[in-house]
């Protein structure tokens, strides 16, 4: 798949910024699909970004796989409900994918 795309930061962090408002989330982190955090927003800090990003690469992984099942580019989303924190996971085209936090107890 060639290396990663780069992106602007700037602008990136801009509209996650926004979303992070829209949505009442309580952080966002893009990552890539080679396991780096690039950009994080919101009260990141009480999470593992690194430890996060490295659980949900196998599912970025099986959605560059689909793409050639399903045809295109496949898109998905993920949803992960625990006590601490409920997570979606969002893939970002091929290269990267987006995990918006929210506190676990507000249902």
């Amino acid at each position: 798949m060639g290396p990663v795309p780069e992106i602007n930061v700037d602008h990136s962090q801009a509209t996650l910024e926004s979303l992070l408002t829209d949505l009442g989330a309580m952080a966002i982190i893009l990552s890539s699909r080679t396991g780096d955090v690039i950009l994080e927003v919101g009260a990141v800090g009480y999470l593992d970004r690194v430890s996060l990003t490295q659980a949900i690469l196998p599912t970025m992984k099986a959605n560059i796989t689909m793409k050639d099942i399903v045809g295109g580019n496949a898109s998905a989303l993920q949803f992960y409900d625990g006590t601490d924190y409920d997570v979606f996971v969002l893939s970002v085209g091929l290269h990267h994918v987006m995990a918006i936090v929210f506190d676990g107890e507000g249902g």
